[in-house]
C-alpha cells in the first residue's frame, strides 16, 4: 500500500526553505534497490540537536543564527535525529538492534512527521553529508499503512521481531491525522455548537474512542492570531466533552484517533484530528 505522507509541523528552529516537492516514490522493488537501509522499526526517541544549541543562545544571537547570519551555528546535524528500535531488516549496513536517522523539521522541507512509540516502515538513503536520512518524498509510512510492501519486500533478511496486522492495529492507536492514507478519518455527528471567533484555533491532546466518545481532552494551547480568550476555554471543553462522532475506521473496523486541534473552520462535521 502505498503511504506518501504530506504533513505541515511547526518547529521553533525552522529554516527558511522552499516549498517540499516530491515525484512519486518508485515500487517497493526499486525502493529497496535505490536505498541505502530498508526497516521496520519503533520511534524510540526524537531529537533536535541544532534547536537545542539556538535556544541556548542570548535571543538577539538566536534570531541573528534562525535567519543564516552566523553561519554555521546550527552546525551539519540540522533536523530532528531520530532513534528506532529495529524489528526487522530488509537492507543493512550492518545488523544493529537500533538505529539513528534525520529528517527534517516539515513546514516545506520534507521532514517525516514521525511519532515517539509509534512504528514505521523506513526507506533511508544518506545524504551528501553522509548521514543517513529519510523524508516524505520516499515510500516511509507508518507501519500499520506499509503492509502490501511488506508483502513486495518479501522476509526480512533479519529479525529481532515479529508482529502482524492485529497487533500493529492494537499497538498503534490512537492514530494520527498523517495516517489517512489509510485510516478513515473520525467524523463528527452534528454541529460543534462552539461559540468563539471563526479564526480561533486551540491545540488540544484527546482520543477520540471507537464508540465516538472523547477522553483524556485537555488543550494545550490558543491561537497565536490571539483571538482565543482564556475564558473560552471552559467553553470548548464542556462542548468537547459532548461531541459524538462515527470513529475512525481500519480496514472497516473502529479505531481510536487523536484529536489535536479545536477550531470553527468548515465544513463544520470533519473531525480535527
Amino acid at each position: 500500500m502505498r503511504s506518501l505522507v504530506f504533513a505541515i509541523l511547526a518547529s521553533l528552529v525552522a529554516a527558511e526553505a522552499s516549498a517540499c516537492s516530491c515525484i512519486t516514490p518508485p515500487p517497493p522493488a526499486a525502493a529497496l534497490q535505490r536505498a541505502d537501509l530498508v526497516f521496520a522499526g519503533v520511534v524510540v526517541s526524537i531529537e533536535d540537536p541544532a534547536g537545542d544549541r539556538l535556544r541556548a543562545l542570548p535571543e538577539h544571537e538566536r534570531d541573528a543564527a534562525q535567519h543564516g547570519r552566523q553561519g554555521g551555528i546550527l552546525g551539519p546535524e540540522w533536523g530532528r535525529k531520530v532513534t528506532f528500535r529495529v524489528m526487522q531488516w530488509w537492507k543493512a549496513e550492518g545488523f544493529t538492534e537500533s538505529i539513528e536517522l534525520w529528517t527534517a523539521y516539515g513546514g516545506g522541507d520534507c521532514g517525516y512527521p514521525v511519532e515517539t512509540g509509534k512504528s514505521y516502515l523506513v526507506y533511508a538513503h544518506r545524504d551528501t553529508r553522509n548521514q543517513l536520512v529519510f523524508s516524505i518524498c520516499g515510500r516511509t509510512a507508518a507501519l500499520i499503512c506499509a503492509l502490501s510492501d511488506l508483502e513486495e519486500l518479501g522476509e526480512p533478511i533479519k529479525s529481532y521481531e515479529t508482529f502482524d496486522a492485529a497487533s500493529l492495529s492494537k499497538r498503534e492507536q490512537p492514530y494520527t491525522t498523517y495516517w489517512r492514507a489509510c485510516i478513515t478519518p473520525a467524523v463528527l455527528i452534528g454541529e460543534r455548537g462552539l461559540k468563539m471567533d471563526k479564526h480561533c484555533r486551540f491545540e488540544v491532546e484527546g482520543v477520540i474512542t471507537t464508540e465516538g466518545t472523547v477522553r483524556d481532552f485537555r488543550i494545550v494551547s490558543g491561537s497565536l492570531l490571539q483571538r482565543c480568550p482564556a475564558s473560552l476555554r471552559d467553553h470548548v471543553t464542556e462542548r468537547v466533552a459532548a461531541w459524538r462522532f462515527r470513529p475512525a475506521q481500519l480496514n472497516g473496523e473502529a479505531v481510536e484517533s487523536s484529536l489535536t486541534a479545536v477550531s470553527m473552520r468548515e465544513p463544520a462535521t470533519e473531525a480535527e484530528h
